[in-house]
């Protein structure tokens, strides 16, 4: 995880120039940490959650989270249940 941080935080370094402005905020840090482990394990949530140290639960909110834009406020409680399995 380390190392993915290093190389995007010195490509938005390198995009923004000086201006802290452009830098990522943590939430950004974070969405694209969970997409760069999504795309690692071919889209294995179970994976990614474990990788993360996190529940599924934790990752499928996180992921609702992100797709509405990280507006936590709007997310419904349904949304968290993972698919069924049917």
């Amino acid at each position: 995880m380390i190392k993915y941080l290093e190389i995007l935080l010195k490509d938005r370094r390198r995009a923004a120039g000086d201006d802290p402005e452009v830098l990522p905020t943590l939430d950004e840090l974070k969405a694209e940490y969970i997409e760069y482990l999504l795309d690692r394990t071919f889209q294995n949530k179970t994976e990614t959650a474990r990788i993360l140290n996190i529940s599924r639960t934790a990752l499928y909110y996180r992921l609702s989270v992100q797709q509405m834009g990280g507006h936590e406020s709007f997310i419904c409680l349904a949304s968290l249940r993972p698919p069924s399995s049917h």
